[in-house]
């Protein structure tokens, strides 16, 4: 992490940016801070279909589907690049199974990095977001 901390932001919103490039996020609520940090789910203990009815389910249940439209087939991206005097450069990628999916309509989406300063973590962080999306 190469990160830039602009002194005319609040530090909150400095340490969120710095946050950001390691899938973490630092919240206040109630007077207190905490951390959030997302982490690949182990579902190896799943070993068949379960099924759920109404006397399984304490207290209320809120499903919120954002449907297709935060879903993305490509994704742009700018980042840091020490090799171009710490210019910025572009970093792209795109899914061809989801443009498949998409029935060829390209979706496109942004992300941003700005304390990414290596290609290949930029590439896997852009991966990430994008399958994200489509989750």
């Amino acid at each position: 992490m190469n990160q830039i901390v602009n002194t005319n932001v609040p530090i909150f919103d400095n340490i969120n940016s710095m946050l950001k490039q390691f899938n973490g996020m630092l919240r206040y609520s109630n007077g207190k801070y905490e951390l959030e940090i997302k982490s690949a789910v182990d579902t190896s203990f799943i070993t068949g279909i379960t099924s759920l009815s109404e006397d399984d389910i304490i207290g209320n249940i809120k499903i919120d589907d954002k449907g297709q439209k935060r879903s993305f087939n490509s994704i742009s991206a700018s980042m840091i690049d020490p090799q171009n005097k710490f210019g910025s450069r572009g970093v792209s990628f795109f899914n061809s199974t989801y443009l498949k999916e998409d029935k060829g309509v390209p979706k496109k989406g942004n992300f941003s990095m700005p304390g990414i300063t290596n290609y290949y973590a930029a590439r896997t962080n852009i991966i990430q977001y994008l399958d994200e999306s489509r989750h």
